[in-house]
Protein backbone atom coordinates (compact mmCIF):
# COMPACT_ATOMS: atom_id res chain seq x y z
CA UNK A 1 0.00 0.00 0.00
CA UNK A 2 1.12 3.56 -0.67
CA UNK A 3 1.27 4.94 2.84
CA UNK A 4 1.57 8.45 4.23
CA UNK A 5 5.35 8.48 4.11
CA UNK A 6 5.37 7.27 0.49
CA UNK A 7 3.08 10.02 -0.74
CA UNK A 8 4.73 12.81 1.24
CA UNK A 9 8.14 11.56 0.18
CA UNK A 10 7.03 11.68 -3.43
CA UNK A 11 5.90 15.25 -2.92
CA UNK A 12 9.32 16.18 -1.57
CA UNK A 13 11.10 14.41 -4.41
CA UNK A 14 8.95 15.90 -7.16
CA UNK A 15 8.40 19.40 -5.76
CA UNK A 16 7.77 22.55 -7.74
CA UNK A 17 11.50 23.21 -8.03
CA UNK A 18 12.13 20.16 -10.20
CA UNK A 19 13.68 20.74 -13.62
CA UNK A 20 11.59 20.73 -16.81
CA UNK A 21 12.40 17.08 -17.40
CA UNK A 22 11.19 15.99 -13.97
CA UNK A 23 10.80 12.28 -14.87
CA UNK A 24 14.59 12.07 -15.14
CA UNK A 25 15.39 14.49 -12.34
CA UNK A 26 18.16 13.31 -10.00
CA UNK A 27 15.82 13.33 -7.02
CA UNK A 28 13.44 11.06 -8.89
CA UNK A 29 16.24 8.63 -9.73
CA UNK A 30 17.03 8.29 -6.04
CA UNK A 31 13.55 6.94 -5.33
CA UNK A 32 13.67 3.17 -4.93
CA UNK A 33 11.98 1.09 -7.59
CA UNK A 34 9.02 -0.77 -6.18
CA UNK A 35 6.32 -3.05 -7.43
CA UNK A 36 2.90 -1.39 -7.61
CA UNK A 37 -0.41 -3.03 -8.30
CA UNK A 38 -1.98 -0.10 -10.20
CA UNK A 39 -2.10 -0.75 -13.94
CA UNK A 40 -5.00 1.52 -14.87
CA UNK A 41 -5.47 5.08 -13.66
CA UNK A 42 -8.67 7.13 -13.81
CA UNK A 43 -8.20 10.75 -12.76
CA UNK A 44 -11.06 13.22 -12.26
CA UNK A 45 -10.08 16.89 -12.33
CA UNK A 46 -12.98 18.84 -10.88
CA UNK A 47 -13.58 22.36 -12.15
CA UNK A 48 -14.33 25.47 -10.14
CA UNK A 49 -18.09 24.81 -10.32
CA UNK A 50 -17.86 21.26 -8.92
CA UNK A 51 -18.64 21.34 -5.22
CA UNK A 52 -19.15 17.76 -4.16
CA UNK A 53 -16.85 17.25 -1.17
CA UNK A 54 -19.69 16.11 1.13
CA UNK A 55 -21.26 13.79 -1.38
CA UNK A 56 -17.90 12.06 -1.91
CA UNK A 57 -17.40 11.23 1.75
CA UNK A 58 -18.47 7.63 1.08
CA UNK A 59 -15.80 7.25 -1.57
CA UNK A 60 -13.20 8.97 0.62
CA UNK A 61 -13.77 6.34 3.33
CA UNK A 62 -12.94 3.62 0.82
CA UNK A 63 -9.59 5.15 -0.07
CA UNK A 64 -7.00 7.63 1.11
CA UNK A 65 -7.89 11.27 1.75
CA UNK A 66 -5.12 13.81 1.29
CA UNK A 67 -6.53 16.79 3.15
CA UNK A 68 -3.59 19.18 3.09
CA UNK A 69 -3.21 20.08 -0.59
CA UNK A 70 -1.79 23.51 -1.28
CA UNK A 71 -4.02 25.78 -3.33
CA UNK A 72 -3.20 26.22 -6.99
CA UNK A 73 -1.08 29.26 -7.91
CA UNK A 74 -3.65 30.46 -10.48
CA UNK A 75 -7.30 31.44 -10.26
CA UNK A 76 -7.94 30.91 -13.99
CA UNK A 77 -9.70 27.52 -14.30
CA UNK A 78 -8.27 26.69 -17.73
CA UNK A 79 -4.74 27.32 -16.51
CA UNK A 80 -5.37 25.36 -13.31
CA UNK A 81 -6.07 22.10 -15.12
CA UNK A 82 -3.01 22.63 -17.31
CA UNK A 83 -0.95 23.11 -14.13
CA UNK A 84 -2.31 19.93 -12.56
CA UNK A 85 -1.68 17.93 -15.73
CA UNK A 86 1.95 19.03 -16.09
CA UNK A 87 3.19 19.76 -12.58
CA UNK A 88 4.39 23.18 -13.78
CA UNK A 89 2.76 26.58 -13.46
CA UNK A 90 0.98 27.15 -16.76
CA UNK A 91 -0.11 30.36 -18.42
CA UNK A 92 -1.79 28.96 -21.52
CA UNK A 93 -4.88 26.93 -22.28
CA UNK A 94 -2.92 24.22 -24.09
CA UNK A 95 -0.11 23.26 -21.69
CA UNK A 96 3.38 24.46 -22.52
CA UNK A 97 4.96 21.51 -20.69
CA UNK A 98 4.34 17.77 -21.19
CA UNK A 99 1.36 16.22 -19.43
CA UNK A 100 1.54 12.93 -17.54
CA UNK A 101 -0.20 11.25 -20.48
CA UNK A 102 2.61 12.31 -22.82
CA UNK A 103 5.35 11.39 -20.35
CA UNK A 104 3.91 7.92 -19.85
CA UNK A 105 3.09 7.28 -23.48
CA UNK A 106 6.59 8.24 -24.57
CA UNK A 107 8.18 6.16 -21.81
CA UNK A 108 6.09 3.04 -22.42
CA UNK A 109 5.79 3.26 -26.20
CA UNK A 110 2.09 2.49 -25.88
CA UNK A 111 -0.50 3.49 -28.45
CA UNK A 112 -2.89 6.43 -28.30
CA UNK A 113 -5.87 4.19 -27.53
CA UNK A 114 -4.29 3.44 -24.13
CA UNK A 115 -4.53 7.10 -23.09
CA UNK A 116 -7.78 9.06 -22.96
CA UNK A 117 -9.02 12.51 -22.00
CA UNK A 118 -12.69 13.44 -21.84
CA UNK A 119 -14.39 16.75 -21.13
CA UNK A 120 -17.95 18.02 -21.28
CA UNK A 121 -17.37 21.20 -23.27
CA UNK A 122 -14.92 22.63 -25.75
CA UNK A 123 -15.41 26.12 -24.27
CA UNK A 124 -16.90 26.95 -20.90
CA UNK A 125 -16.39 29.67 -18.32
CA UNK A 126 -14.23 31.71 -20.73
CA UNK A 127 -11.75 28.80 -20.95
CA UNK A 128 -10.88 26.17 -23.57
CA UNK A 129 -11.05 22.59 -22.30
CA UNK A 130 -10.51 20.43 -25.38
CA UNK A 131 -6.88 21.51 -25.91
CA UNK A 132 -5.29 19.67 -22.99
CA UNK A 133 -4.90 16.15 -24.38
CA UNK A 134 -1.35 17.08 -25.43
CA UNK A 135 1.05 19.95 -24.89
CA UNK A 136 2.89 22.48 -27.03
CA UNK A 137 6.25 21.03 -25.98
CA UNK A 138 8.42 20.30 -29.02
CA UNK A 139 9.70 16.97 -27.63
CA UNK A 140 6.20 15.69 -26.86
CA UNK A 141 2.98 17.09 -28.35
CA UNK A 142 0.34 15.31 -30.42
CA UNK A 143 2.39 12.23 -31.27
CA UNK A 144 2.35 11.35 -27.55
CA UNK A 145 -1.10 12.74 -26.83
CA UNK A 146 -4.28 11.16 -25.50
CA UNK A 147 -7.37 10.15 -27.45
CA UNK A 148 -9.90 12.86 -26.66
CA UNK A 149 -13.67 13.18 -26.83
CA UNK A 150 -15.57 16.36 -25.98
CA UNK A 151 -19.22 15.74 -25.17
CA UNK A 152 -20.67 18.86 -26.81
CA UNK A 153 -18.77 18.01 -30.00
CA UNK A 154 -19.45 14.28 -29.97
CA UNK A 155 -23.11 13.82 -29.11
CA UNK A 156 -24.65 16.45 -31.42
CA UNK A 157 -23.29 14.42 -34.37
CA UNK A 158 -25.18 11.28 -33.35
CA UNK A 159 -27.97 10.61 -35.80
CA UNK A 160 -26.48 13.09 -38.28
CA UNK A 161 -23.14 11.50 -39.13
CA UNK A 162 -21.87 7.96 -39.39
CA UNK A 163 -19.64 6.50 -36.70
CA UNK A 164 -16.69 6.77 -39.09
CA UNK A 165 -17.39 10.45 -39.74
CA UNK A 166 -17.78 11.12 -36.00
CA UNK A 167 -14.36 9.60 -35.31
CA UNK A 168 -12.81 11.55 -38.17
CA UNK A 169 -14.21 14.82 -36.83
CA UNK A 170 -13.27 14.16 -33.20
CA UNK A 171 -10.00 12.22 -33.13
CA UNK A 172 -6.91 13.96 -34.50
CA UNK A 173 -4.85 11.99 -37.00
CA UNK A 174 -1.70 13.47 -35.45
CA UNK A 175 -2.16 11.25 -32.38
CA UNK A 176 -0.87 8.37 -34.48
CA UNK A 177 -3.58 5.73 -34.12
CA UNK A 178 -2.96 2.71 -36.30
CA UNK A 179 -5.57 1.65 -38.88
CA UNK A 180 -6.68 -1.09 -36.55
CA UNK A 181 -7.08 1.39 -33.69
CA UNK A 182 -9.15 3.77 -35.77
CA UNK A 183 -11.35 0.90 -36.91
CA UNK A 184 -11.82 -0.04 -33.26
CA UNK A 185 -12.74 3.57 -32.43
CA UNK A 186 -15.34 3.55 -35.22
CA UNK A 187 -16.72 0.27 -33.90
CA UNK A 188 -16.78 1.71 -30.38
CA UNK A 189 -18.71 4.83 -31.42
CA UNK A 190 -21.07 2.65 -33.42
CA UNK A 191 -21.74 0.54 -30.35
CA UNK A 192 -22.34 3.65 -28.21
CA UNK A 193 -24.94 4.77 -30.74
CA UNK A 194 -26.56 1.34 -31.00
CA UNK A 195 -26.54 0.65 -27.26
CA UNK A 196 -28.72 3.56 -26.34
CA UNK A 197 -27.54 6.98 -27.46
CA UNK A 198 -31.19 7.84 -28.01
CA UNK A 199 -32.02 6.99 -24.40
CA UNK A 200 -29.10 9.17 -23.30
CA UNK A 201 -30.41 12.21 -25.15
CA UNK A 202 -31.26 15.03 -22.71
CA UNK A 203 -34.39 17.21 -22.89
CA UNK A 204 -33.98 19.76 -25.65
CA UNK A 205 -31.60 17.58 -27.66
CA UNK A 206 -27.84 17.26 -27.76
CA UNK A 207 -27.40 20.81 -29.11
CA UNK A 208 -28.45 22.10 -25.68
CA UNK A 209 -26.28 19.72 -23.68
CA UNK A 210 -25.39 21.67 -20.53
CA UNK A 211 -22.13 20.99 -18.74
CA UNK A 212 -23.62 19.15 -15.75
CA UNK A 213 -25.42 16.67 -18.02
CA UNK A 214 -22.35 16.42 -20.24
CA UNK A 215 -20.14 15.64 -17.22
CA UNK A 216 -22.38 12.65 -16.50
CA UNK A 217 -22.01 11.61 -20.15
CA UNK A 218 -18.21 11.72 -19.69
CA UNK A 219 -18.42 9.41 -16.68
CA UNK A 220 -20.75 7.02 -18.50
CA UNK A 221 -18.49 6.96 -21.54
CA UNK A 222 -15.47 6.29 -19.33
CA UNK A 223 -17.07 3.07 -18.07
CA UNK A 224 -17.40 1.92 -21.66
CA UNK A 225 -13.84 2.96 -22.51
CA UNK A 226 -12.43 1.05 -19.54
CA UNK A 227 -14.32 -2.08 -20.53
CA UNK A 228 -13.40 -1.86 -24.20
CA UNK A 229 -9.85 -0.49 -24.35
CA UNK A 230 -8.40 -1.23 -20.89
CA UNK A 231 -6.46 2.09 -21.03
CA UNK A 232 -3.46 2.84 -18.87
CA UNK A 233 -4.80 6.35 -18.17
CA UNK A 234 -8.22 7.97 -18.52
CA UNK A 235 -8.40 11.61 -17.44
CA UNK A 236 -11.68 13.51 -17.11
CA UNK A 237 -12.19 17.25 -16.79
CA UNK A 238 -15.51 17.65 -14.99
CA UNK A 239 -16.69 21.24 -15.16
CA UNK A 240 -20.11 21.49 -13.51
CA UNK A 241 -21.13 18.20 -11.96
CA UNK A 242 -24.12 19.65 -10.10
CA UNK A 243 -26.17 16.78 -8.75
CA UNK A 244 -24.28 14.15 -10.68
CA UNK A 245 -21.78 13.07 -8.06
CA UNK A 246 -23.52 9.69 -7.79
CA UNK A 247 -22.16 8.97 -11.26
CA UNK A 248 -18.64 9.00 -9.78
CA UNK A 249 -19.68 6.38 -7.25
CA UNK A 250 -21.34 4.40 -10.04
CA UNK A 251 -18.12 4.51 -12.07
CA UNK A 252 -16.13 3.15 -9.12
CA UNK A 253 -18.74 0.45 -8.50
CA UNK A 254 -18.48 -0.68 -12.11
CA UNK A 255 -14.69 -0.80 -11.86
CA UNK A 256 -14.98 -2.93 -8.73
CA UNK A 257 -17.46 -5.25 -10.47
CA UNK A 258 -15.05 -5.93 -13.36
CA UNK A 259 -12.66 -8.77 -12.41
CA UNK A 260 -10.00 -7.52 -14.84
CA UNK A 261 -10.05 -4.00 -13.36
CA UNK A 262 -11.01 -4.29 -9.69
CA UNK A 263 -7.55 -5.12 -8.33
CA UNK A 264 -5.50 -3.03 -10.74
CA UNK A 265 -7.32 0.30 -11.13
CA UNK A 266 -6.86 3.50 -9.16
CA UNK A 267 -9.32 6.40 -9.07
CA UNK A 268 -7.90 9.81 -8.13
CA UNK A 269 -10.19 12.83 -7.60
CA UNK A 270 -8.63 16.30 -7.43
CA UNK A 271 -10.63 19.55 -7.38
CA UNK A 272 -9.19 22.78 -8.78
CA UNK A 273 -10.66 25.08 -6.18
CA UNK A 274 -10.32 23.06 -2.97
CA UNK A 275 -7.51 21.51 -0.96
CA UNK A 276 -8.18 17.77 -0.88
CA UNK A 277 -7.51 14.74 -3.03
CA UNK A 278 -9.17 11.32 -2.82
CA UNK A 279 -7.28 8.27 -4.06
CA UNK A 280 -8.78 4.78 -4.24
CA UNK A 281 -7.22 1.61 -5.51
CA UNK A 282 -4.79 -1.18 -4.73
CA UNK A 283 -1.89 1.11 -3.77
CA UNK A 284 -3.89 3.34 -1.39
CA UNK A 285 -4.86 2.28 2.12
CA UNK A 286 -8.62 2.57 2.85
CA UNK A 287 -9.55 5.04 5.57
CA UNK A 288 -6.17 6.74 5.60
CA UNK A 289 -6.06 10.53 6.12
CA UNK A 290 -2.95 12.52 5.24
CA UNK A 291 -3.03 16.13 6.40
CA UNK A 292 0.56 17.19 5.73
CA UNK A 293 0.71 19.94 3.03
CA UNK A 294 1.25 18.66 -0.51
CA UNK A 295 2.01 21.06 -3.35
CA UNK A 296 -0.38 21.27 -6.30
CA UNK A 297 2.60 20.76 -8.61
CA UNK A 298 3.21 17.32 -7.12
CA UNK A 299 0.13 15.62 -8.61
CA UNK A 300 1.48 15.01 -12.13
CA UNK A 301 4.88 13.55 -11.16
CA UNK A 302 3.34 11.52 -8.36
CA UNK A 303 0.80 9.90 -10.68
CA UNK A 304 3.55 9.32 -13.23
CA UNK A 305 5.61 7.55 -10.58
CA UNK A 306 2.57 5.52 -9.55
CA UNK A 307 2.16 4.31 -13.14
CA UNK A 308 5.84 3.62 -13.84
CA UNK A 309 7.43 0.27 -13.01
Amino acid sequence: MMNRRDFVRLGAAFGAGAALGWPGDARARRLPSRTRSTRHLVTLLLGWDCDCSRSLETLAAKGALFAGNARLPTTVPGYAHSTLLTGREERSQRPAHPTWNEILRRKTGESASKYWMLQSASYHGACCWDVKNYSQHSDYGARYGATSFTMNKLFPLIGRRSAEEIVELNVERALGHSREERRELVSFVGDVIADGAGRMEPPGGFEHLDTSVADCRSLELTSRILSRFRPRCATLQLLDLAGGERHIERLWSRIQADPSLQDSTALVIRPSSDVWTIALGPDFAPGQVVDKPIEAHDLAPTLTYLMTD
